[in-house]
């Protein structure tokens, strides 16, 4: 099996996803595109997230920070698209030993 076979399987495998990520700022908005983002559910009885109430409907993208420049970071506001569907991040958590944003989001419609 060649290197490129095992990465698309090991991508296959894991679920991760390549998405834009918008980082949407007072001084402009940056698209970044992300390899190896996952997407998943709210844990089961999870109602508030890093502060905020949530409705039900959300969904968790945990996005690899490495993607994202030194000084950059995710927060409210910014948008994860996987394609054509797009998300607004309502909170985030750095978790995974700060390899990894928690990003509660809402389908945009």
């Amino acid at each position: 099996m060649l290197s490129s076979d095992l990465a698309a399987d090991c991508t296959l495998l894991d679920g991760s996803e390549s998405v834009s990520v918008t980082l949407r700022r007072p001084e402009g908005w940056t698209t970044i595109v992300v390899a190896g983002a996952l997407r998943g559910s709210i844990a089961r009885g999870e109602t508030n997230f890093d502060g905020v109430t949530l409705i039900g409907d959300e969904t968790v993208w945990h996005v690899p920070h490495a993607s994202l420049g030194a000084d950059q970071k995710l927060q409210p506001g910014d948008s994860i698209a996987a394609g054509d569907e797009v998300w607004s991040i309502v909170a985030t958590q750095h978790n995974t030993f700060g390899t990894r944003w928690r990003c509660a989001c809402r389908k945009q419609p």
